[in-house]
């Protein structure tokens, strides 16, 4: 696959706001009712919250209306949140960096 072809593919996922609203609003459930999720769901594997902050990180990677949204939505913090090490998501703390970093770069250009 070809660069062009990803960076149109990453455009389009990032224009659909109706997309990005809902893994925002999703990622908040999860955040919020973690316990009551995890006693429904015995799999360590089970790391969607995971995959939201990367899906997150891509949907605000150079797009400042998506970064000012999630901003205005109060869910900087509850990504911050992520930044202590986790068992069962590993790498839940990486990519809330990396997710982080996406967000504040615009930010502080502003």
């Amino acid at each position: 696959i070809s660069s062009d072809i990803i960076e149109q593919n990453i455009i389009f996922v990032q224009s659909e706001s109706e997309f990005f609203d809902q893994v925002c609003l999703l990622f908040k459930e999860i955040h919020i009712n973690k316990n009551k999720l995890q006693s429904h769901l015995a799999n360590s594997s089970f790391n969607i919250k995971c995959e939201l902050v990367r899906l997150i990180g891509v949907l605000v990677f150079q797009n400042r209306e998506n970064q000012q949204k999630l901003v205005s939505n109060e869910l900087l913090n509850l990504i911050s949140n992520n930044l202590d090490f986790d068992l069962d998501n590993p790498f839940l703390r990486e990519w809330s960096i990396i997710a982080l970093k996406h967000i504040l770069v615009c930010l502080d250009s502003s």
